[in-house]
């Protein structure tokens, strides 16, 4: 049973974890990205592009796909949860396309907007194991948020919540 400074402690541990994802992310550090994540198995799956990648190579191979087509990255966190093992965030990632095409409508030039809303499991260690991303454009997320976003987010509150008790 964890003391309720344990329980902060690994809470705080799992927010800075998250910070410096975010903060590598948006300097293109993909090599520091991949060190937050555990070398014993880590999943990265995105539900709006339907697929799910299982090794640090092809999690950096899709790191170096998408920071190639980006430059000036910002993430403006809107919401988050934290919990001991879970931390879900609700995000705002502009930018300056690098590339035609390379994000649905944007051309070279560009500013762009994705709203991103991560679910990252972390273990004991303070690794990620499981990066879960849904993505949507600017222009997209008015139209959804309601339904998917905020759905999302009200089923990770009542998640954490029950998580968090359950642990205790």
């Amino acid at each position: 049973m964890q003391t309720e400074q344990g329980i902060e402690e690994i809470i705080s541990r799992n927010n800075a974890v998250v910070d410096k994802h975010f903060e590598y992310e948006a300097a293109g550090k993909v090599a520091d990205v991949l060190s937050l994540y555990s070398s014993e198995g880590t999943k990265w799956r995105s539900r709006t592009r339907n697929f799910e990648l299982d090794s640090l190579g092809a999690i950096e191979a899709n790191y170096d796909d998408i920071f190639s087509g980006i430059d000036k990255a910002k993430f403006e966190t809107k919401f988050r949860i934290v919990t001991l093992t879970t931390v879900f965030d609700y995000s705002i990632l502009t930018f300056v396309a690098t590339k035609e095409g390379h994000f649905s409508g944007t051309k070279k030039g560009d500013r762009g907007e994705i709203h991103l809303f991560h679910r990252f499991e972390i273990n004991e260690k303070g690794e990620i194991t499981l990066e879960e991303v849904d993505e949507m454009l600017a222009g997209q997320v008015y139209e959804q948020l309601q339904l998917n976003g905020l759905a999302t987010l009200v089923r990770a509150t009542a998640l954490s919540e029950r998580e968090l008790y359950r642990q205790l």
